[in-house]
């Protein structure tokens, strides 16, 4: 299948569902598509913002999406109903470039960025910055191991952190 609504920019699968892809575009348009029976465009999501950096599915919340922004806002999605479920504006300072889910914790979320910064958020009951660490060099993605209390964090340099929450 190919979906055409879209210039370069981010995609993921849902993990859960698997009928489900997110995918962007350079203006921050997050376009949410069928992948089964069904491949139309489920929902059309926009922040207003910069380029989405980076987007994934929750791998426990079926319907939730999250996304980094080159400005440095990092959002939570519920695309069952195509809305914004919380936003967090000026986390990083020189560009979100990835963003995890916790595969254990449903209120945990991370992202990290240009600005050197490993920020984790509870999505849920605080919704507020949990922790957030400085490395030495600028971030370029970031995944939580399926134990869920360590992630890995790559730099620019070609450096990789394994950091145990």
């Amino acid at each position: 299948k190919s979906f055409s609504t879209y210039i370069r920019g981010s995609c993921c699968v849902n993990q859960l569902l698997r009928q489900l892809v997110g995918s962007s575009s350079l203006d921050g348009t997050i376009f949410v598509h069928g992948l089964g029976e069904d491949t139309s465009l489920k929902q059309k999501l926009n922040l207003n913002s910069y380029k989405c950096a980076n987007l994934q599915f929750s791998y426990l919340k079926e319907f939730q999406l999250g996304s980094g922004h080159d400005d440095g806002t990092i959002a939570v999605w519920d695309v069952s109903m195509g809305k914004l479920f919380h936003k967090f504006e000026n986390k990083h300072h020189e560009g979100c470039t990835g963003i995890t889910f916790s595969p254990v914790n449903h209120m945990l979320m991370g992202s990290v960025g240009k600005d050197k910064k490993v920020i984790f958020y509870d999505i849920f009951k605080s919704k507020k910055v949990v922790e957030d660490l400085v490395l030495p060099d600028a971030c370029t993605c970031v995944s939580f191991n399926h134990d869920g209390y360590t992630i890995a964090v790559r730099t620019v340099e070609g450096n990789v952190y394994a950091l145990d929450l």
